[in-house]
């Protein structure tokens, strides 16, 4: 049965130097100590809106789970936004601390969702700042998402423009951001964190011309080998497009295949993940090893 929710809109969450950064929230008319997700649009660093979640944001609260779907700085010709599009990230996360109390929910039990370029921000901030006194990231789910960029480069002119657009340089000119703002490069800094234990899941296309299956299936296989617990999900007939809503695009509904099928399995995974029992700033890994030793 769904739970009756309260929608709030175009919340000012932050601000950068050219404009106020706006969210939606999406959480269980009542309750206390509610996990809590932030949803991260997609649309190549330089389009798209908040609006594109609001399905997934009502879908969530009504199972228990609360949202916030934002909007974060997108980048122009002239505007070259990593990685202080970090900021916004980490100012939503503020935004929700500061009414965790107001709206039942818990910081220690947050979650990240992102599409594509989403997926991209939402693994990347999770990897460098997965915790601290105030909230820990427990939970990831990305989308058909960017993780490497250097082998992004190489598929196309179109995106080495992007790509340029985004750092501010092309790979010949300063290889060494293309590997500090990739995901898949992040993972060994997080490893040294003593606390981290942050669990991924994982969808994609298989069919996917727009952003390469590859940067899904490598960045999942880094992270096992890492020993980072990682679920996948991979839609044998499908691209692009899919996991949320775009204008003029079909698809992308609740109602729509593959959300379905992948939905359930999100909300499967995020349950599982943020609805643990043991809140609070330690490593539930560890503690799961320490008590095979009793």
């Amino acid at each position: 049965m769904a739970l009756k929710i309260v929608m709030e809109k175009n919340l000012v969450y932050g601000k950068t130097e050219r404009e106020l950064l706006t969210a939606d929230i999406f959480r269980p008319s009542e309750g206390k100590d509610i996990p809590i997700v932030i949803l991260i649009h997609g649309g190549w660093f330089q389009s798209g809106s908040k609006e594109m979640y609001r399905e997934w944001g009502q879908y969530l609260a009504e199972s228990g789970v609360a949202a916030m779907a934002i909007n974060y700085r997108l980048m122009t010709p002239s505007y070259s936004i990593y990685p202080s599009v970090l900021d916004d990230i980490q100012a939503a996360i503020n935004f929700i601390i500061r009414h965790a109390n107001e709206w039942g929910v818990e910081p220690q039990r947050l979650g990240l969702i992102g599409d594509s370029a989403g997926g991209h921000l939402a693994s990347q901030f999770s990897l460098l700042y997965a915790t601290n006194a105030s909230f820990k990231i427990r939970a990831v789910v990305g989308a058909y998402g960017v993780y490497h960029l250097k082998e992004l480069w190489k598929t196309s002119t179109d995106n080495q423009v992007r790509l340029k657009r985004l750092l501010g340089a092309s790979y010949e000119d300063n290889r060494s951001i293309y590997i500090e703002a990739s995901p898949i490069h992040s993972i060994e800094k997080a490893l040294t964190h003593p606390i981290f234990d942050t669990r991924y899941f994982l969808t994609w296309g298989k069919t996917d011309k727009v952003i390469p299956p590859t940067q899904s299936v490598n960045f999942s296989k880094k992270l096992r080998n890492a020993g980072i617990q990682t679920e996948t999900f991979e839609i044998s007939d499908k691209g692009h497009f899919w996991f949320n809503l775009l204008p003029k695009v079909e698809g992308g509904r609740m109602k729509d295949y593959p959300n379905t099928i992948v939905a359930t399995e999100v909300l499967k995974f995020l349950k599982k993940v943020l609805c643990q029992e043991e809140i609070g700033n330690f490593s539930i890994s560890r503690i799961e090893q320490l008590k095979s030793l009793m």
